[in-house]
């Protein structure tokens, strides 16, 4: 027995309701139009999905966007968050009936906003105050010992790579969101600037 007779009896609806019904669902597998009518149903559904899924993605950029867009010099705890907050609003969207190049290229976005926030933690923890004094100490002792510059020349290199690795992040998440875009137009959610 099909869905929509097991409903009608349930339902035992009026004949506005039974119409109704068999717009949304069709009458039964062997029926054209109910096949037809459920493709369309099936399309709509993934289409929404996929304009959820990418207008949470949207607003998680968004919220990205505004640590470089800031007036103000924000605290290196509050970037973190925020980038901490970015990459958690894209990892919990519910990838169900999207598309699956866009959940791909919006997992990657999430990872590399990740590792992003690591860089970041790990070059703000080199320059904190205790480390710094450490580094110091260090390059006094070293220098006592006959190696004035190597640790100046060790945190040199530490920052330098960390600086090199955010750059690097930062890029792929630019060309992440320029392929999420063009995912987007091709799936007809957004329209082509």
């Amino acid at each position: 027995m099909s869905t929509f007779i097991k409903l009608r009896y349930v339902l035992s609806a009026s004949s506005f309701t039974v119409i109704c019904l068999i717009t949304l669902f069709g009458c039964n597998n062997s029926d054209p139009v109910g096949k037809v009518n459920s493709e369309l149903n099936r399309e709509q559904l993934e289409r929404a999905a996929n304009s959820n899924y990418f207008d949470i993605f949207r607003r998680a950029n968004d919220l990205y966007i505004t640590i470089g867009n800031s007036q103000s010099n924000p605290s290196t705890e509050s970037i973190l968050t925020t980038m901490n907050r970015t990459a958690s609003m894209v990892s919990v969207a519910d990838p169900s009936n999207v598309d699956p190049t866009l959940v791909a290229i919006v997992t990657e976005y999430s990872e590399k906003m990740y590792r992003l926030r690591g860089c970041c933690l790990k070059l703000s923890q080199s320059r904190s105050t205790q480390n710094v004094t450490n580094d110091l100490l260090e390059s006094f002792l070293r220098g006592a010992a006959g190696d004035p510059f190597g640790k100046t020349l060790e945190v040199m290199e530490r920052d330098r790579r960390l600086t090199n690795q955010i750059n690097q992040y930062t890029n792929q998440l630019d060309t992440c969101i320029s392929r999420a875009n063009s995912r987007a137009v091709q799936l007809g959610i957004i329209t082509p600037n």
